[in-house]
């Protein structure tokens, strides 16, 4: 069994929050088991798997009790709704197996945590993949509590701005997003809930370790004289665009909308190929939510391999000042306007300071919060109750604990490397379930 460094890189998993977070939900949130059922000769009676969670209210210990709780069956041989399955508990909070199945989804599948090397079998995923995955909900569920426990849950109204951010970036509003989750049977609660529990573990990560986090100017140029081969760019151009988020289905309203939403891009276009303000565009047509996610349409300097392929063929055709057709992504429409152009080159310290300064303070940031989580989870009590992840949970944590820490140097200066991508964890009751966020940066 081979292991990654578990440096755990908050900074990397927690800026996602429209993308994965919804993928997260559509993978886990069918009534189906992920996995086909197994027998339920083996179900405790509920005294048994109460007793189970109530002893996992210390502290100090970690356990493994295969077959704790029932695995897809009734002891009358129906199927069990994965949100009552308990993979395992963290100081008596659940982890269940609809949520621990939709993070294993994402580590085979999608955005920042999609494995190319991982074999893509969803009904029998690696044993080692979802140890790995087990391990990180831990991690983040102890921050979870840990932050939680020191006042930084968000406001009410803080998860509605969020929620009502995340619901413009899939095209529609509040109401439309409600109806997509319902249909894959789940519900807004839930989503607000895991905004909540996403923004908890963020806003503690943001706040919390700040004073460890300063970095001097000394300390930055030093770094970019160290990398400085690093700081050379290919051809870039700059350019604005105007976005029109699309719903991903092809299907039904859905169709209809993405149809209306076109002839909206194409009424866009005509304005600005006879010279209307482009930013005013921009401004006219795009909705609050996407203006702010996008900086107001302002690409700033864009590299080939730096959006969308669909981007950078329409990007790099256009000479400063020409104006593109409509390029169609997965997620939306685009109108692109070129501003600029920059030749291959090598970028002066002073333009890439303030990028040195964020990754560095971010990577003091994140290695602090390792330190945290790792000594709070010496103090964590964490039973694991699958059968086949508790057989082997000990023998994880035994090479676990064997391993250094580590974090290493970026592959440039405005990049944040992180050789472990935790996916996000996640939970049961209103209180506990997480988000891992996700504006795909490629679009922005």
């Amino acid at each position: 069994m081979t292991f990654r460094p578990r440096l755990i890189r908050l900074s990397r998993i927690l800026p996602f929050l429209g993308l994965t977070l919804i993928l997260g939900l559509l993978t886990a949130c069918s009534d189906q088991p992920a996995s086909p059922p197994k027998p339920a000769a083996s179900a405790p009676a509920a005294g048994e798997t109460a007793k189970a969670t109530a002893a996992a209210s210390g502290v100090n210990q970690t356990e493994s009790s295969p077959g704790a709780v029932p695995n897809g069956s009734a002891p009358n041989g129906t199927a069990v709704n994965p949100r009552d399955i308990v993979v395992a508990t963290v100081n008596g909070r659940p982890i269940d197996q609809n949520s621990f199945d939709g993070q294993v989804s994402l580590r085979l599948y999608a955005g920042p945590f999609g494995d190319a090397n991982t074999p893509k079998d969803p009904i029998n995923p690696p044993l080692e993949l979802k140890l790995e995955v087990l391990d990180q909900m831990v991690s983040l569920e102890t921050a979870y509590q840990e932050a939680l426990a020191n006042g930084y849950a968000p406001k009410p109204e803080e998860v509605e701005k969020i929620l009502e951010r995340v619901a413009g970036e899939y095209g529609g509003g509040v109401k439309e997003l409600e109806g997509t989750l319902t249909e894959f049977g789940d519900s807004l609660d839930r989503l607000k809930n895991q905004i909540s529990y996403n923004e908890t573990i963020k806003n503690w990560r943001d706040t919390a370790f700040l004073s460890k986090a300063i970095v001097s100017d000394a300390e930055a140029k030093a770094f970019y004289e160290e990398r400085s081969a690093e700081a050379e760019h290919p051809d870039q151009i700059q350019a604005l665009q105007i976005i029109f988020p699309v719903p991903m289905s092809m299907s039904g309203d859905q169709a209809k909308a993405r149809e209306t939403i076109r002839l909206q891009a194409e009424e866009a276009l005509k304005e600005a190929k006879a010279g209307v303000n482009f930013e005013d565009l921009a401004k006219k047509y795009m909705t609050p939510n996407t203006r702010s996610i996008s900086n107001d349409g302002k690409m700033g300097w864009v590299a080939q391999d730096g959006v969308f392929p669909e981007l950078e063929e329409a990007l790099f055709k256009l000479v400063p000042g020409q104006i593109s057709e409509i390029v169609d992504t997965p997620f939306s429409l685009h109108i692109l306007k070129a501003l600029a152009f920059r030749p291959a080159g090598k970028f002066t310290y002073e333009e890439v300071r303030p990028s040195i300064l964020e990754f560095l303070t971010n990577q003091r940031i994140d290695e602090a919060v390792a330190e945290k989580i790792e000594e709070l989870r010496a103090k964590t009590k964490v039973v694991v109750l699958e059968p086949d992840l508790a057989k082997a949970w000990p023998e994880y944590l035994q090479k676990r604990a064997g391993e250094s820490v580590e974090s290493t140097a970026p592959a440039a200066p405005n990049a944040t490397n992180a050789k472990t991508e935790p996916a996000a964890p996640s939970a049961t009751d209103a209180k506990t379930e997480p988000a891992p966020n996700a504006t795909d940066a490629k679009t922005r």
